[in-house]
């Protein structure tokens, strides 16, 4: 199996010779041939570039981006005419958008004016109106303590009837059939209640 730490290191983060990583994997490379054998190869490839000749940049290479940049034309105004469509919906929609802009206006200057309308009088009309308006009275409401005139009537059977109910209510619900415990004194100061 070869070894690739040292390929993988360089792939990620390049050659770092101030990183504590970059050291210990030097010293790897001491022990481990594939990784000594790649830092020899890329020693040997830089050492190589180094005594490459510069590149030789061509004479015509002005000429040559200078016809590339204009083959690339920017795209002209063409003067497009509308189509019959075009002009329809600007025929139709132009006088509804004027028509929706008044009425805007219009529904803004009524809010306003009536929210002033409370503060101000009016004409002699209304002073007319305001004044013949009979005031409305709202019923007098009975208190939900008062009694009512006639107390309703209760008969044995319908005594019974509801005792049978409960019965068979208690019989279906045992959980709701618990005895009450008494309470001792202290028991509701705890919760914040006196008996």
């Amino acid at each position: 199996m070869k070894c690739e730490r040292v390929q993988n290191w360089l792939e990620n983060h390049g050659e770092e010779p101030l990183s504590q990583e970059w050291q210990e994997l030097l010293i790897h490379s001491k022990g481990c041939f594939d990784c000594s054998l790649i830092l020899k190869n890329r020693a040997g490839m830089f050492e190589a570039m180094k005594n490459l000749p510069p590149p030789e940049i061509p004479a015509d290479l002005r000429q040559k981006i200078s016809i590339s940049i204009d083959l690339v034309k920017p795209e002209e105004d063409v003067d497009v005419k509308p189509s019959f469509v075009d002009n329809m919906v600007d025929f139709i929609i132009k006088p509804v958008q004027i028509a929706l802009s008044i009425a805007c206006l219009m529904m803004i200057v009524s809010i306003v004016n009536l929210r002033e309308s409370p503060t101000k009088v009016g004409s002699p009309a209304n002073i007319a109106r305001i004044a013949l308006k009979k005031p409305q009275t709202k019923p007098f409401k009975k208190s939900r303590f008062e009694p009512e005139d006639q107390l309703v009537k209760v008969t044995r059977e319908d005594i019974s009837d509801f005792m049978k109910k409960l019965q068979e209510y208690q019989r279906m619900h045992p959980e709701m059939n618990v005895s009450a415990q008494p309470v001792m004194p202290g028991e509701l100061a705890v919760f914040g209640q006196t008996p």
